[in-house]
């Protein structure tokens, strides 16, 4: 079995805000070069 971690770094001006991360999500799979699969996005450090 395959895995593939990375972290994406965001600053926000509000303390809620919605930050559409779709992009950033696509670009890492694709640098994973893994075909298919399920992406976890777990977001971390959230006040």
């Amino acid at each position: 079995m395959k895995s593939y971690t990375e972290y994406l770094y965001f600053n926000t001006k509000n303390r809620i805000e919605f930050v559409n991360i779709t992009k950033q999500v696509e670009e890492a799979v694709k640098k994973s070069k893994i075909k298919e699969g399920i992406v976890l996005v777990n977001p971390m450090h959230i006040i």
